[in-house]
């Protein structure tokens, strides 16, 4: 299999570290905003379907979503869209691609881990970001929120959002939120 790497010139990913957070520890309004959806389209079912987040009940998100299908056992998960503004700022698009091929291997088995335990705990996983490119710090915030099948019983699915938050050296960014 052909391993998918970044275009020639991108400066690799030196540092990447990723926390599990509760959903207090977000600041996004946008994220915030898009787990209350996830509950609402939820009600009494144990997960929402894709078809209860069409593009337009989120246009502020809108190239900064990807969806991924879980495939195997365990499961890894394809991209069946990947932001198109991601896309543009990474080089390239994993749209059609597992998560496994995702570069530096630390990077795409901790998204693989994230993406199944939001499937299998059948609830949104939220989690604060860091990496450091090209002696560049960027922080993210994410939440990862499991979709059902057509008949809403089993999560088969993932709607993932990150954005970009504020980066504060002089902080341990990885400290509890105050």
């Amino acid at each position: 299999m052909r391993r998918l790497q970044p275009p020639d010139g991108l400066p690799p990913i030196s540092i990447y570290e990723s926390r599990r957070v509760e959903p207090g520890a977000i600041t996004s309004p946008s994220l915030i905003d898009l787990a209350n959806r996830w509950e609402q389209a939820r009600g009494t079912r144990r997960f929402p379907t894709q078809s209860d987040f069409p593009p337009e009940s989120h246009w502020d998100l809108v190239g900064r979503i990807h969806i991924a299908e879980a495939v195997g056992d365990p499961p890894d998960f394809r991209f069946i869209l990947f932001g198109s503004k991601v896309a543009y700022s990474l080089g390239f698009d994993m749209t059609g691609r597992l998560v496994s091929e995702v570069r530096p291997d630390g990077h795409g088995s901790g998204l693989r881990r994230d993406y199944a335990e939001a499937v299998a705990e059948g609830k949104p996983v939220f989690a604060l970001i860091r990496l450091k490119r090209d002696d560049r710090d960027f922080a993210y915030e994410r939440i990862i929120l499991p979709l059902a099948n057509a008949g809403g019983a089993k999560a088969d699915h993932v709607l993932v959002t990150t954005l970009t938050t504020t980066w504060n050296q002089s902080a341990d960014f990885f400290a509890p939120p105050r």
